[in-house]
């Protein structure tokens, strides 16, 4: 009798960071000991993310001889079989390239990595051991996720390369890259991949859109009245520091209508000490309370992330925080603070927003163009679509702009358009949920706890299909009748931004003459 195979990953370390990148996809991981022989019906993947010491080596070695699966960094390898040969150098990132990058972009690491013998750059390696199936990735996941540098890079905008702040190692890419492999390995033992899907329904992508008050000006109130015209509530995050220079008391006031309500920090500006930016964030709390607000959640100035903030985040007891130099475009995760998961959730926004755009000279529909394109390539790539703007000279200078942006969304019906709050309640919700998958013959045998509009995607041979979260049995010969999986890559973000536009350029150069020259002759 053939034995129940378990379709679970197993982790030999529970590390933060493939704790972070597995959460993330919502696939059904345990620790994997190879103290002691492991057979391959215990683990469909076994993830390899620690040192293994000589009698744990052998262990996984006759794990795969015997038809099991391993994935690991390069140098996980190079304790068990001498004959992977590669080059090891500093990476600054890799091109995406076959069937591994699928979904995925350039793929930035600023960290060492490993050229095989044989490839010409760094990709996953895979072979046949024995009966089983290793795949060596040329760079370390752990490393990449739980990296927090950032620097500025190139976003791909069709007619420019937008300059912004982003992650020295893609989180995002990681995490698709590592998945893509993942499923790979189910493929090569014949088992179909489960994993929990992103969103409720089914959708597609989440959109959502929040506002950075960075300037109490009164164009503060027509954003208002446009936001109350699309029937969406954003969530608008106040500069304190700004709010001492309000154009009007009746700027304050509306805003304090608004249901929901975050704080931008005191001083609109990124501190590098860890301290001045705890303090920063804490000031900001301390003046909204006395001006009558009651915040629940942050925007980092200038979309910049720090240690400091995050530990500001974590003593107030915020429910989520946004920001895209720790990550953007992807899912929502709880980051670090002092070397431990926070309470909080982290919502890792788009960068791009109306005023960037103007930055390089984009007219009204070159705009609306680049959001399209944004949208069509997030839902794609089943990444959410968290945007941002500004109230000044941004959103109530281009209405039209953001009302493409929402027509364009709520035309599809496989995006789901929501508050903040609403996809936070939604990912709280999601992060609780466990399901156990088992394979009987050719029948998948789940059981789980439920929760409302929750699924189960199922990848099996090149085709996705998906269950209802219940307990239930599935006929693998199902999911062959599922629609074709994404392929291809996409295109987030380039080696090298653009110049700024000439007429922004031309602006800029008028207002400092002005200010330096004439205003100093009177």
């Amino acid at each position: 009798m053939q034995m129940p195979q378990s379709l679970s990953v197993g982790l030999t370390a529970l590390t933060l960071g493939w704790k972070r990148i597995l959460q993330q996809e919502g696939i059904e991981f345990r620790q994997c000991d190879f103290c002691k022989k492991i057979s391959p019906s215990d683990f469909a993947v076994v993830i390899a993310n620690s040192r293994l010491n000589e009698k744990q080596a052998q262990n996984a070695i006759e794990f795969m001889q015997k038809g099991g699966a391993i994935l690991a960094a390069y140098d996980f390898f190079s304790q068990i079989d001498d004959s992977i040969k590669f080059k090891e150098k500093k990476i600054r990132f890799i091109e995406p390239k076959g069937v591994f990058f699928n979904g995925a972009g350039l793929l930035w690491l600023n960290q060492s990595a490993a050229i095989f013998e044989g490839q010409k750059q760094p990709l996953p390696l895979l072979k046949k051991i024995g009966n089983g199936f290793m795949i060596a990735l040329p760079f370390d996941p752990e490393s990449a996720t739980m990296n927090e540098a950032f620097e500025r890079k190139g976003f791909f905008a069709g007619k420019a390369v937008i300059a912004e702040f982003a992650p020295a190692a893609s989180k995002t890419n990681s995490r698709i890259i590592a998945s893509n492999c993942i499923k790979r390995l189910f493929e090569l033992r014949g088992f179909p991949f489960l994993h929990l899907w992103y969103y409720p329904k089914q959708f597609k992508s989440v959109f959502s859109f929040h506002v950075d008050v960075d300037d109490f000006s009164k164009e503060v109130l027509p954003a208002i009245k446009l936001f109350k015209e699309l029937g969406f509530q954003p969530t608008w995050f106040l500069n304190m520091q700004a709010a001492e220079k309000a154009e009007s008391s009746e700027i304050i006031s509306e805003l304090k209508r608004q249901p929901f309500i975050g704080q931008h920090a005191f001083e609109h500006i990124f501190f590098a000490d860890s301290g001045e930016s705890y303090g920063n964030v804490m000031k900001g709390h301390l003046e909204m309370e006395k001006l009558g607000f009651n915040p629940n959640c942050f925007s980092a100035p200038n979309g910049v992330w720090s240690q400091g903030i995050a530990r500001a985040v974590q003593a107030l007891g915020y429910d989520f925080a946004v920001a895209f130099s720790l990550d953007s475009d992807n899912l929502p995760f709880n980051p670090i603070v002092e070397g431990k998961e926070a309470g909080f959730l982290f919502l890792p926004t788009h960068p791009i927003c109306i005023g960037l755009l103007k930055m390089y000279d984009f007219n009204e529909r070159e705009m609306i163009d680049y959001f399209n394109m944004i949208i069509e390539r997030n839902a794609s790539a089943a990444l959410p679509l968290l945007l941002y703007g500004h109230p000044f000279e941004k959103i109530g200078s281009k209405p039209d702009v953001i009302k493409s942006i929402f027509s364009a969304v709520r035309a599809r019906k496989d995006i789901w358009v929501a508050t903040h709050q609403q996809f936070l309640q939604w990912w709280e919700k999601r992060q609780v949920v466990s399901f156990k998958a088992i394979l009987e013959g050719n029948k998948v045998k789940i059981i789980c706890n439920t929760v409302p509009d929750a699924s189960i995607r199922v990848v099996f041979d090149g085709r996705q299909s998906f269950l209802t979260l219940k307990n239930q049995e599935a006929g693998v010969t199902e999911f062959e009748k599922g629609k074709p999986v994404f392929s291809g890559t996409i295109k987030d973000t380039m080696p090298k931004p653009s110049f700024f536009g000439k007429k922004h350029l031309a602006k800029k150069a008028g207002a400092w003459v002005i200010k330096n020259i004439f205003r100093k002759k009177i």
